[in-house]
């Protein structure tokens, strides 16, 4: 019987169709990524970051759950995801499994021949748990992770670690890296060999830009696998309307496209990969619910009311302790902000809008300074964000923020009636 189930393991495992721990983790989280060709390092967003890049959550402005599925040749991928804030950072958790039944148990009969005698079943999972901070225009963020499989009757499993890193050194461009298997999980199996396999250390570097004009971004990743040749990773995201996402992509020279859609609090998200010889076309689904920041709320009704502030907008204070100053914008412009703290021994500043999180920057930690892109379809008018100053003792002190958005000039094309022009005939002297 022993024999019997080694040359299963050896058929199963060299079979496309077989669905191992590796291939659970590659296929990733998110119909986002998918239609983008996977490339997210650069720009991964919201919980699905835990996976692409765990850096990406000191990013995160509330809470956020995010749950996906798809099928690829009859194994089912499953993805929960939940991040918010905390600890002064961004955390997060994210549980990955796939499963595939009826796989044929096979032995060997008289002659030596393989035949089928039943079936049975695979599973794997994958259980992240996240935690990234942001330091200036830097973040780092890292994953503990535990690994399982399952296989007729027999499991393995494994702890492991990565590391993630994003910079952002304007609003238009960020640089993303993470090293997956930092820390390489050792995968024992519960088998009388008791054999040991140590996944691979794998890293993946990206880029991306964002023009402060255009609602367009453009992002490529490049993974590099031990053993392997590099792996390229192209990726795009156009906003035609306001909350309405076409995105396209290209990796392993399979063609991606996906659409997104957002109403209010949920955003779904959809993809569709085209086929290779030796996959099929697959199809992505998934949902992303966004929450309030909780933490914020209850830290503002907590806090001494000694740290109770109140600013109107871009009008100058006397003796509040957040000032909040910038000039009016057009839509597609860039929004210079500056935020002046008296009375406060400041640790970080943010701008809070709709759903941008704008770290600002200080050197002497009382004039701080950012920018954002104000989006194409942003409303004319007055506009209300939130100012967060978190201080040296852990207090969270809020306040409101008003900036003006200038509509657009009209253009107006006129049509000027041409002219006749004039006829000059040749002058010629009257003969006499």
């Amino acid at each position: 019987m022993n024999r019997s189930i080694a040359i299963l393991l050896i058929l199963l495992i060299s079979s496309p169709v077989f669905a191992d721990i590796d291939a659970t983790l590659r296929n990733g989280i998110g119909a986002r990524s998918a239609a983008m060709g996977l490339a997210q390092v650069a720009v991964a967003e919201g919980a699905e970051s835990i996976y692409w890049n765990p850096a990406a959550l000191a990013k995160i402005t509330g809470y956020q759950i995010s749950t996906s599925a798809n099928e690829i040749y009859g194994t089912s991928y499953k993805a929960f995801g939940l991040a918010g804030l905390g600890w002064g950072g961004g955390w997060g958790m994210l549980v990955m499994a796939a499963d595939q039944g009826g796989i044929p148990e096979t032995t060997l009969d008289p002659s030596g021949r393989p035949i089928v005698i039943g079936s049975f079943g695979y599973d794997a999972k994958a259980v992240y748990l996240s935690y990234a901070r942001e330091f200036g225009r830097s973040s780092i963020g890292a994953n503990l992770k535990y690994l399982n499989e399952g296989l007729y009757g027999k499991s393995v499993n494994g702890l492991g670690a990565d590391l993630g890193v994003l910079v952002k050194p304007s609003r238009i461009l960020s640089f993303g890296a993470k090293i997956e298997n930092a820390v390489a999980p050792q995968m024992k199996w519960n088998t009388d060999s008791g054999n040991t396999d140590v996944m691979q250390t794998n890293y993946k570097i990206g880029a991306a830009v964002k023009p402060e004009i255009q609602p367009l971004l453009l992002t490529g990743d490049i993974g590099f696998i031990q053993g392997g040749s590099p792996a390229v990773y192209l990726g795009a995201e156009y906003e035609p309307v306001k909350n309405v996402f076409i995105r396209g992509g290209v990796f392993s020279e399979r063609l991606s496209l996906g659409i997104g859609i957002q109403y209010h609090n949920l955003k779904v998200d959809y993809s569709y990969a085209r086929g290779n010889d030796y996959l099929d076309d697959s199809h992505r689904i998934s949902l992303n619910l966004l929450f309030a920041d909780f933490s914020r709320i209850l830290a503002e009704k907590n806090k001494p009311a000694t740290l109770e502030t109140s600013v109107a907008g871009t009008k100058q204070a006397s003796k509040e302790a957040v000032t909040f100053i910038s000039q009016p914008v057009m839509p597609g412009e860039m929004l210079y902000m500056k935020v002046l703290v008296s009375n406060i021994k400041a640790e970080r500043v943010s701008v809070v809008y709709k759903e941008s999180k704008v770290p600002l920057f200080s050197n002497d930690l009382v004039t701080w300074k950012g920018s954002m892109r104000i989006s194409t379809y942003n409303e004319a008018g007055e506009n209300k964000a939130a100012v967060y100053v978190a201080d040296v003792n852990g207090h969270l002190i809020k306040s409101e923020a008003i900036f003006t958005v200038i509509p657009l000039p009209e253009r107006r094309i006129v049509f000027k009636r041409s002219q006749p022009k004039a006829n000059f005939a040749l002058l010629r002297p009257k003969s006499r």
